[in-house]
């Protein structure tokens, strides 16, 4: 799913794989948005910065166990869920690389490590879960 083109406005759009431009996050982003990147893109900041009713943030969060531990209990209560395109056993760590480097995935992309988890990869068969946007908190 391409949420640029759903119709829903969003309070944020965080653009954690430096995907999305400012000029896409803006046409979804509520009035008072922000729009958040890890990228440093000089011009999406002056955009930002002339446009009153929006907010970039750019850079890399420093460690802190208490922003881990809130971003744990909103994961927990399904305040927030994260969206799973693919899983993968650790043993198709290359493959899932690959996917990732063909620039499709629609999702975050989990190497699970052993076992079966909620996810639903069974890394013991090394079967691959394509159900895309599969949230790890239903």
């Amino acid at each position: 799913m391409d949420y640029t083109t759903t119709g829903d406005t969003y309070d944020f759009v965080f653009d954690a794989a430096m995907k999305t431009s400012f000029s896409e996050a803006k046409a979804v982003l509520k009035r008072g948005g922000t729009y958040i990147t890890l990228d440093w893109p000089i011009r999406e900041v002056l955009r930002g910065a002339l446009d009153r009713d929006l907010k970039v943030v750019i850079g890399t969060a420093r460690k802190n166990p208490e922003d881990l531990l809130f971003l744990t209990k909103l994961l927990e209560d399904g305040t927030i869920r994260p969206v799973i395109d693919r899983c993968y056993p650790l043993e198709q760590t290359a493959e899932a690389h690959r996917y990732v480097d063909a620039g499709h995935k629609q999702g975050n992309v989990v190497i699970n490590v052993g076992g079966e988890d909620d996810t639903g990869s069974d890394t013991a068969t090394g079967r691959v879960d394509e159900t895309p946007h599969k949230p790890l908190n239903p």
